[in-house]
């Protein structure tokens, strides 16, 4: 089971934080996709928000918000996907 992060609106004297759109972008597609494969009886796969938090662009922020929660949340989905990889009597 995963707890998803509360979103809360940055400060305004926040500077932005470009690559947090695509990592949005990436996270809402994964997550549908990875609806669709429990439904289907499948393993979700996490590799486009993988992607988005090794994007190169992040080098040039200052952020110590999203890309730390996120990374956190990748670490949920994929423990979520490695449970769902194993046989039913490891699931018990």
């Amino acid at each position: 089971m995963a707890m998803l992060p509360e979103a809360h609106l940055p400060n305004r004297a926040a500077p932005p934080v470009p690559p947090a759109a695509h990592l949005a972008d990436a996270l809402r597609k994964a997550t549908a996709q990875g609806a669709k494969a429990v439904r289907d009886h499948r393993v979700p796969r996490w590799d486009a928000v993988r992607a988005a938090l090794t994007d190169p662009a992040w080098a040039g922020t200052s952020d110590t918000v999203v890309r730390p929660a996120a990374r956190l949340l990748l670490t949920t989905l994929t423990t979520l996907s490695e449970a769902l990889n194993g046989t039913p009597a490891q699931r018990r």
